[in-house]
């Protein structure tokens, strides 16, 4: 089916000035769609240049980042081994104090020659004594201290010089 329009130029406006509209229209849209295409490609390469900045700091910061790993992983075997430091200290003997409560009992006619440590706390005494009177004082002395128990006398020899040689051992208890 065609149509044709016969009247005067005049009179014809409606269907000329819709088409006009839809032009009009259909440029507006395609200038708007072109301005946002180009805003969001605008917006796509700031995102690119702050993706790649950010990914160039990082590889940067790689380096750093292993650096304190390591440190953190120094820091933490340095803690390690400081406990098992503080836990040996703690079950271990205080040797100071033992020792000078032992030295504070020991007759000056007695000489320690040897002094070692054994588990629980136990003590091992080897010296001489220049009779067995000095070792028997020294004994009792070691007896009536409180941070001392479980005296007991292993071994004693006498030398050619008439030395007594002495084994001890008892259990120190701290302060």
């Amino acid at each position: 089916m065609v149509c044709v329009n016969f009247l005067p130029l005049a009179q014809r406006g409606g269907r000329d000035r819709l088409q006009k509209l839809v032009w009009f229209l259909t440029g507006v849209f395609f200038v708007l769609a072109m301005t946002l295409s180009f805003f969001y490609f605008c917006l796509l390469q700031r995102q690119e240049e702050k993706w790649q900045q950010a990914w160039n700091h990082y590889q940067l910061l790689l380096p750093v980042e292993a650096s304190r790993r390591e440190e953190a992983q120094l820091q933490e075997q340095i803690e390690s081994k400081g406990r098992r430091v503080q836990q040996v200290l703690q079950r271990s003997l205080p040797w100071g104090s033992a020792l000078e409560t032992i030295g504070q009992r020991l007759p000056p006619q007695v000489w320690l020659q040897e002094i070692s440590a054994e588990a629980g706390g136990q003590l091992r005494l080897k010296g001489m004594a220049l009779t067995q009177r000095d070792l028997v004082a020294f004994m009792k002395n070691l007896e009536n201290q409180p941070s001392f128990s479980g005296l007991s006398l292993g071994l004693v020899e006498a030398d050619e010089q008439r030395l007594d040689h002495f084994e001890l051992s008892l259990r120190f208890k701290g302060r």
